[in-house]
């Protein structure tokens, strides 16, 4: 009675029931096939919460602030940008490993690798630039420090 029950609110919500209830006997590729099904219903509710609701409450806020001169004005304060939390996954290793194929391929761009892990490119981007500014800077002081070549001070910090 259970299974049926669950089964009947799954086919409700576009659900494969095995998400909720049991998936015992499903092997890799089975699996993966649910979670995909899984993660497409996540998406859509994603972006229907995002651009019903969200959005909306977002200009409402920002332009009240605006208004109230709580906010500077800008051309472009409408702009936003929601992003979901990381989709459901069983394989970790083999969907990062496939991630970067990807990028390095041309097939996925970095805004779309980083809103699969719940994370803006900018934000990406930005902290990438700030560990190798602050690498490049540190192997400068520790060549000068040490009269060894930038090149060997790269290698022992980035080794670490």
């Amino acid at each position: 009675f259970m299974e049926y029950l669950i089964s009947s609110v799954s086919i409700g919500l576009g659900m494969p029931a095995e998400f909720y209830w049991s998936p015992k006997g499903l092997n890799g590729p089975s699996m993966r096939m649910v979670l995909k099904k899984a993660e497409h219903v996540f998406l859509k509710r994603q972006r229907l919460i995002a651009n019903k609701m969200m959005k909306r409450l977002f200009s409402w806020v920002i332009a009240d602030g605006i208004k109230q001169g709580k906010l500077p004005a800008s051309d472009d304060w409408y702009k936003a940008q929601f992003i979901g939390s990381k989709m459901p996954s069983i394989d970790l290793t083999r969907d990062a490993q496939q991630n970067r194929e990807d990028i390095k391929h041309g097939v996925k761009t970095l805004s779309e690798i980083s809103a699969e892990s719940g994370k803006h490119w900018e934000d990406v981007r930005n902290q990438s630039y700030k560990e190798a500014s602050n690498l490049l800077t540190l192997a400068d002081q520790l060549a000068q420090e040490h009269g060894i070549s930038k090149e060997d001070a790269l290698g022992l910090l980035s080794s670490r």
